[in-house]
């Protein structure tokens, strides 16, 4: 009789398992992928946007903003048009979108998903 000298090692066949489970986890765990800004927006990132910026790179670098109607008491100054205004002069999907921080606001101005405005203090 001859005997086989293979030897049946059967944790091997689900050795390379836990690598894709580790790289996942290290996706997952650094925020790879995901959107750039955690937590509140600071100065600086209120700096980095600019006009023709499309509205989905501002959200990815703030996070998401608040839409504003109508004047807002938290943005002194700045008359914001009605949407009946907006219809009037030809923009009616004109937006206007709000960030606050205690010490710090940027508003944009938003058309057709692309920013044509930008104050900030």
């Amino acid at each position: 009789m001859v005997r086989s000298t293979a030897i049946h090692r059967p944790h091997e066949t689900h050795r390379q398992w836990w690598w894709p489970a580790a790289l996942l986890s290290l996706f997952v765990l650094t925020g790879c992928g995901g959107p750039t800004n955690q937590g509140s927006p600071t100065n600086q990132d209120f700096t980095k946007v600019k006009v023709g910026m499309p509205l989905k790179q501002v959200e990815q670098m703030l996070g998401t903003g608040v839409e504003v109607l109508a004047d807002d008491p938290e943005i002194p100054g700045v008359y914001i048009p009605t949407p009946k205004e907006r219809a009037d002069a030809g923009s009616p999907n004109q937006r206007w979108i709000k960030w606050v921080t205690p010490d710090h606001y940027i508003l944009i101005g938003v058309d057709d998903g692309e920013v044509f405005s930008v104050r900030r203090q």
